[in-house]
C-alpha cells in the first residue's frame, strides 16, 4: 500500500530547487555580482529579479496545478501562487538587509520581484490551460 504523503513529497521539488537557487544567487557577496549593462540597459539586477520571479511563478504553477481542485476556489490557488514567491522574495531581501554585510536589501528589488510574479500569474491564468494541454 502506497502512502499518499510519500507520493506528494517530490511534487514541489522543482519549486524548492528554484527557491534555493534564488536564495544562493541573492546572497552571493556583492563583489562577485557583476554590474553588467546588457544592450545598453542599466539596472540589469532588476531585470534579473523580474525574470527569476517570473520563472518562479511558472514553476510553482506547474507544481501546484495537480492540487488545483483540492483548494476551495481558483482564487485561493492564484492567491497562493502570488503569495508564496512574494513572501520568499521579502524574506531574502530581509536576509540581505539584516544578515549580510556584503549585500543590502532593497525595496526596488521587491518591486521587481512583484512585477515578475504578477506577470507570471497573469501569464498562467491566461495561457496555463493551453500549456498543460496534451
Amino acid at each position: 500500500m502506497k502512502v499518499p504523503i510519500l507520493k506528494t513529497r517530490n511534487t514541489f521539488i522543482k519549486t524548492i530547487v528554484w527557491g534555493i537557487f534564488i536564495l544562493l544567487a541573492c546572497t552571493l557577496p556583492a563583489d562577485r555580482v557583476s554590474k553588467v549593462s546588457l544592450f545598453g540597459v542599466g539596472h540589469m539586477d532588476k531585470v534579473f529579479h523580474f525574470l527569476v520571479y517570473f520563472i518562479f511563478s511558472l514553476i510553482l504553477y506547474f507544481d501546484m496545478y495537480k492540487y488545483k481542485n483540492t483548494l476551495r476556489t481558483k482564487y485561493l490557488f492564484f492567491l497562493l501562487l502570488f503569495l508564496i514567491p512574494l513572501v520568499w522574495g521579502i524574506i531574502i531581501e530581509l536576509i540581505q538587509f539584516y544578515a549580510l554585510l556584503s549585500r543590502e536589501g532593497s525595496f526596488a528589488d521587491i518591486i521587481a520581484n512583484t512585477g515578475g510574479i504578477v506577470t507570471g500569474v497573469l501569464f498562467v491564468s491566461i495561457a496555463g490551460k493551453y500549456l498543460l494541454k496534451n
